[in-house]
């Protein structure tokens, strides 16, 4: 056989291959072997074949596009052969062809490269073919009734709204390889409808068809939404021998007090106590739905002490028995101090507003109101109620007017024993408030704070003068603050003093310094308080009190508590001492009592809450006279947090005593939960003066239960100890609280000092400085008084 014959060319015809060619013709043109199939008209193939038959030589496609395979047969070595029913032959005639059978080593594209069971190529064809037409034969995706009405713009049929946020469900799908568009597009085939995402912030979709279509389509939803729900895990905790013991204990204390309760009457217990109750005062029903029904203190007691107790409503009788006399007996003093504290709560609030006495000469005096609108912002907590009714609110400032003294020595005296009266009245007043209230208090489970704020009172509500006046009588505005109704209002400091000059000067005074010291010593506290709104209108109020370590001078917490602060703040404070003073300062004694609770009982968002609390550094080397910043770091979103308190402050001391006088800056954030940028603060400067004994909030109160007291009593020893003299020995003269009322005078001259250095651009001398105090000529008070 030839080099070049074509193996079983004999047994082809002409019709035959003819046939088989043109069928192979009407397949695509690309063929999946990267081979490239030879086309041509049924004559030319025919004429191809025949060709080939009688010359026994490979057929040279010249038509086709791209390049011509030379097939060998693994065999035969140098056969061409014929592939999937198309002829391919070599790229040169045979008269070209190199002797001996040797591969083609010529030049060019496609030549042969001495591997002839290889494949090799020819060059590309200079006239292709051209490729078919298939625009004619494309079809265009057909639109559907819903989706032209969509492109009218009509409005959508119905729609429907995941209940899963919209980047959750993209992720969900991703994951599984899947598109959101294409699970809508699916949908709306299947549903014949058409369905696209609305563009709103809410995650939803709308879809256009009819009414059968629409449901179909909301069906088929669901199921998508409830298939890119995420998984939930159920985890079983391991066994905690502890709490199965704290279990079992509990339920058989509870087992135990309603045994007892149920078999009070029947059963017979060796140790008894019994009191009667004053029903002058309270009546015991009161006490049983206070405390017993919506608190369960009287079963606290039962379960603790292992004891019965009734209350003989009849005959005002409380009656506790037991099987242990120790039990019995602490049941017994703990259901007193209940008592006592119920009744006190009711009687112990007092409220003392007081007028100091102008060293002025004073000739026919008489005060005028000056009104101011104030923002009702986070800074004020108004007497009535910590909520928030109305965006402003108006006060009232006094001052004080004088006519010009007649130079008569008559006059000075009636001036000067009208001082001395008054002086003589507040100092008493003072003393029996004091002495009143504190050895009457009796605390439990309460937060107990005390001390002297100073500023400028303002009225919120005032007796108005009489027969149609515009001013006051001295006497008569003295008995005006005295009213039960009249409310007042402490501001902060003045707003033109320049709080650096002003710590700048209190380090170089004297009565804050130790001898010898070229400054006083200051200590560098921040406080922040974080409240929270509850369904019953109270504020719960977490406090943290970070201090400079004594390792390094960074900041860590040295204090933290949870109090329950009441809708109206007046009655959480027993005492409220108000002294204005025309000549100086304004300053307003008060007492706050909240209630405490413990940690270990909040719910456990609020410990988690606690937990993540922190301070960061501060962001300016200013310190407390830098501007305003949020130090704080806490869980943001906490759908309860009204308020956040910044509270950096400077503490002194007080000559050679532990007695403290505090510059303090509050800061006040008020938080929203969906809140998209970080608020402002709205800043004011406090000043206060207290006795370091005068927080007890801190170690064991802290955590005591209801009915328990601490170690300390309340009483006027308590919180005003007796002074000393150089030798050591106990002062007779000036015992606790008129001690306490000189240190008050001696910080108030100290503030009013610094306040008159480091104010703007007024150095006048005192009266001139306060602006509360004018003078006027005889016959101008009626016109004045009408201008006011």
């Amino acid at each position: 056989m030839s080099d070049y014959e074509i193996p079983n060319a004999r047994e082809w015809d002409a019709a035959s291959s003819a046939r088989f060619s043109t069928s192979r013709l009407s397949l695509s043109d690309e063929l999946d072997d990267g081979f490239t199939k030879v086309h041509g008209s049924k004559t030319k193939r025919q004429n191809q074949v025949n060709t080939a038959q009688s010359t026994k030589i490979p057929v040279h496609n010249t038509t086709g596009k791209g390049h011509h395979l030379n097939g060998y047969d693994g065999a035969n070595n140098q056969n061409p052969i014929l592939t999937n029913g198309h002829i391919y032959g070599r790229g040169r005639p045979e008269a070209s062809r190199p002797e001996r059978g040797r591969p083609d080593r010529g030049r060019g594209r496609g030549a042969g490269r001495g591997n002839e069971n290889s494949n090799h190529f020819t060059k590309r064809s200079t006239n292709p073919a051209p490729l078919p037409d298939r625009s004619s034969t494309q079809r265009s995706k057909p639109i559907s009734a819903a989706e032209l009405a969509c492109q009218r713009g009509e409005p959508a049929a119905g729609e429907f709204s995941f209940t899963i946020p919209r980047r959750a469900c993209y992720r969900h799908l991703r994951d599984k390889a899947q598109s959101f568009k294409g699970q809508l597009a699916a949908i709306s085939r299947t549903s014949s409808t058409h369905i696209e995402e609305s563009p709103a912030d809410v995650f939803k979709v709308l879809i256009w068809g009819d009414e059968v279509n629409l449901r179909q389509a909301v069906l088929q939803l669901e199921d998508l939404d409830k298939s890119v729900q995420p998984q939930k895990w159920a985890k079983n905790p391991a066994f905690d021998g502890r709490r199965e013991n704290r279990r079992e204990r509990k339920a058989h204390e509870e087992e135990q007090a309603t045994r007892l309760q149920l078999f009070a009457d029947s059963q017979q217990y060796p140790f008894e106590y019994s009191f009667i109750w004053p029903d002058s005062e309270l009546s015991l029903e009161q006490v049983i739905d206070r405390h017993d029904r919506p608190k369960g203190a009287l079963e606290s007691l039962r379960s603790t002490y292992q004891c019965s107790i009734r209350c003989d409503v009849a005959s005002s009788t409380i009656i506790i028995q037991g099987m242990q006399e120790r039990d019995v007996i602490a049941a017994g003093r703990t259901f007193e101090r209940i008592a006592r504290q119920m009744i006190t709560d009711m009687s112990q609030f007092i409220k003392i507003s007081l007028l100091s006495a102008p060293t002025t000469p004073l000739h026919q005096p008489f005060v005028s109101m000056n009104q101011q609108v104030k923002l009702n912002t986070a800074l004020y907590y108004l007497p009535f109620s910590q909520e928030r009714k109305t965006d402003s609110f108006m006060v009232s400032v006094p001052k004080l007017w004088t006519h010009i003294l007649p130079p008569s020595d008559e006059a000075r005296l009636k001036s000067e024993k009208m001082v001395r009266r008054l002086d003589q009245y507040n100092r008493n007043a003072i003393l029996a408030g004091l002495e009143k209230s504190l050895t009457n208090l009796h605390f439990v489970e309460k937060a107990v704070r005390m001390q002297v704020d100073f500023g400028e009172l303002a009225f919120l509500r005032y007796l108005a003068p009489r027969s149609g006046s515009q001013s006051h009588s001295l006497e008569e505005f003295r008995r005006t603050m005295s009213k039960e109704r009249t409310h007042l209002l402490l501001q902060a400091m003045p707003p033109n003093v320049q709080i650096h000059k002003l710590i700048d000067h209190l380090l170089k005074h004297p009565a804050l310094k130790d001898e010898g010291e070229d400054s006083a010593s200051v200590t560098e506290r921040y406080v922040v308080a974080f409240d929270f709104r509850r369904p019953d209108r109270k504020i719960l109020r977490h406090e943290q009190e970070f201090g400079t370590s004594y390792r390094n001078e960074e900041m860590e917490m040295r204090r933290k508590s949870w109090v329950l602060m009441g809708a109206d703040s007046d009655r959480e404070s027993p005492l409220v001492l108000s002294v204005l003073d025309f000549e100086s300062l304004d300053w307003q004694l008060r007492i706050q009592a909240y209630d405490i609770l413990d940690a270990r009982s909040m719910a456990k968002e609020y410990a988690d809450f606690e937990a993540a609390v922190g301070l960061g550094a501060a962001p300016s080397p200013a310190g407390i006279t830098g501007p305003p910043a949020q130090r704080a770091s806490f869980p943001r979103g906490h759908h309860d947090l009204v308020r956040v308190t910044n509270k950096p402050l400077i503490q002194f001391t007080l000559g050679k005593t532990d007695h403290i006088l505090e510059i303090a800056r509050e800061d006040v954030y008020e938080t929203h939960l969906y809140q998209s940028y970080p608020p402002k603060p709205e800043s004011k400067w406090t000043a206060s003066f207290y006795y370091s004994q005068w927080v007890n909030d801190l170690g064991e109160f802290a955590y005591k239960k209801h009915g328990e007291t601490p170690s300390w009593q309340a009483s006027l020893s308590t919180f005003f100890p007796e002074g000393e003299d150089a030798a050591g020995q106990p002062q007779k003269k000036l015992k606790g609280p008129r001690m306490f009322l000189k240190e008050v005078e001696e910080v108030k001259n100290i503030l009013w000092e610094a306040t008159r250095v480091c104010t703007d651009g007024n150095n006048g001398d005192r009266l001139a400085t306060s602006g509360r105090i004018g003078t006027v000529e005889k016959g101008e008070d009626d016109d004045l008084a009408m201008a006011n």
